[in-house]
């Protein structure tokens, strides 16, 4: 620890994960510190990421709050060591619906060693959301995977339908108005974002037209209405502190219609529009690093933001020709060539993916899309890219 840490009480990062790893061995637990990845490693199958901490302790305010985070956190770990419930009946009064997007899942899974192959017991909620089941415990949740199930001798639906009821019997608080028409979740209890998954909750707000939704992090749910447009733009608003939120998501607006949250199409989401490029940067560029580092041999190519002259924003990925790559969907491809620098289109998405067909493959089941290219276009394919080009120069202004 430097002196500046021992005045201020402010640990760096890699002295905050030392602490913390001082402290999980103090008590009796061994295995392995990652500082590369942030991640402690309980045996081949126990891994405990330390990012969500590190986030939350860079905000926190005071040395006391500070030194409470590490404590909390501590005593987190050794909580999840315990034994998990030998029955599904032992089980059933501790279960919880947990909601989260699905980017969540896929970067836990680009962090799991190479040889492992867990299962994370997941539905999809529809839109970017999806609804698990966690074992509520003094100090943690524990996520439930299929393994627990499996051992449980129970499906995914009746582990479910037992979480659902469990929150829905602490779920008739009334939901107070943070704007006109804008109703937050007052419960506080770790599991606001999980009442998304509660239709009676959400479809008992007095909203206008469907429930419109904005998933900000696991304590902070936000519902208006879609025939409500100052509803709508106070959610954008809100939508702008997601980034100072511990464990955020993304400020992605979902509507339910039916049985199932949508996303929110335009033009009910332009004053989402920001918001959407700036989450999607920011999704995407964790799991770029990710997915580096796992080295497949693959280019992952980075996913850009721009400003255009009338103040617009638009994306821009770039496929370097000569090696596979990954490419986020953006709204145009440049494609650059180093035998031809000077010759390189940008084309748009639609008519990227149109022009290249098949020898474009979509990775499966992504909330964040990636698309796996050739190494080299061939020459017809090339012509027809130039052909369709809407510019041969990267803009300059990103944001």
């Amino acid at each position: 620890m430097g002196i500046w840490a021992r005045i201020t009480g402010r640990l760096g990062r890699d002295d905050l994960a030392k602490e913390i790893w001082r402290r999980v061995r103090a008590l009796g637990l061994e295995g392995t510190l990652d500082l590369a990845d942030l991640r402690i490693d309980l045996g081949e199958r126990r891994h405990i990421s330390l990012q969500n901490i590190w986030a939350e302790y860079q905000r926190g305010r005071s040395r006391a709050e500070r030194r409470a985070l590490i404590d909390h956190f501590t005593a987190s770990i050794v909580e999840t060591e315990e034994p998990t419930p030998a029955t599904f009946d032992e089980a059933r009064p501790f279960l919880r619906p947990v909601v989260r997007e699905r980017a969540y899942y896929e970067s836990v899974l680009l962090r799991v060693p190479p040889g492992l192959s867990p299962q994370p017991a997941v539905q999809s909620l529809g839109a970017h959301l999806t609804v698990a089941v966690a074992l509520d415990r003094p100090s943690s949740m524990m996520e439930v995977w299929y393994q627990h199930l499996d051992g449980w001798k129970v499906t995914l639906d009746e582990a479910l339908d037992e979480a659902k009821k469990n929150l829905g019997r602490a779920s008739h608080s009334r939901w107070p108005e943070t704007a006109p028409g804008v109703f937050a979740s007052p419960f506080g209890d770790s599991y606001d974002a999980a009442r998304a998954a509660l239709p009676h909750v959400i479809g008992a707000l007095p909203v206008r037209g469907d429930p419109v939704a904005l998933v900000l992090s696991r304590n902070h749910l936000f519902v208006t209405g879609a025939d409500d447009p100052a509803g709508i733009a106070a959610l954008a608003h809100l939508g702008k502190m997601a980034a100072e939120l511990p464990r955020a998501m993304s400020a992605f607006p979902v509507r339910w219609t039916d049985s199932a949250w949508e996303p929110l199409e335009l033009p009910l989401a332009e004053p989402f529009r920001a918001l959407h490029y700036e989450w999607t940067y920011r999704n995407y560029e964790e799991q770029r690093a990710a997915l580096e580092r796992r080295g497949e041999g693959v280019r992952v190519a980075p996913f850009r933001v721009f400003k255009n002259e009338d103040g617009r924003l638009h994306s821009l990925t770039t496929w370097l020709a000569g090696e596979p790559n990954l490419l986020p969907r953006a709204d145009a491809v440049h494609v650059t060539r180093p035998d031809a620098p000077h010759d390189s289109p940008i084309v748009p998405w639609e008519r990227f993916v149109a022009i290249l067909g098949r020898s474009l493959v979509a990775e499966p089941d992504r909330q964040l899309e990636l698309w796996r290219t050739p190494a080299e276009p061939a020459p017809e394919i090339l012509a027809e890219l130039l052909a369709a080009a809407v510019g041969k120069a990267t803009p300059s202004a990103p944001t």
